[in-house]
């Protein structure tokens, strides 16, 4: 993983000009992201080497004029309510271990 930084990537699915499939699409495909998680309907936290300001200006050819939020975040300042699958993700990362990536597993709280 070396030291790229975590972001949240957050979708408006309530606009209609948004292409979400076309954004995952990207995301899950794309050498741009190290690793990806997505355990919460159009939300994403991602491992890369990108500024928010990239990840945002190639994340606009699907997101056209939807609302789009990019954030950096402290995966090791987290809590809340989460899938156990989930939060075994955020703390190998937030530990520094190998990427990987998971989608939706049990219910849990971290």
């Amino acid at each position: 993983m070396g030291n790229d930084p975590a972001f949240l990537i957050a979708f408006d699915l309530r606009d209609r000009t948004l292409d979400y499939d076309a954004a995952v699409k990207y995301i899950l495909d794309s050498d741009d992201f190290e690793a990806w998680w997505n355990h919460m309907p159009g939300v994403f936290l991602v491992i890369t080497r990108l500024r928010p300001d990239e990840i945002s200006d190639r994340l606009r050819a699907f997101t056209k004029e939807s609302n789009l939020l990019v954030v950096r975040v402290d995966l090791e300042d987290s809590e809340g309510r989460l899938s156990r699958r989930a939060w075994n993700w955020i703390n190998k990362r937030a530990a520094g271990r190998e990427s990987a990536s998971l989608v939706a597993g049990d219910t849990g709280r971290h």
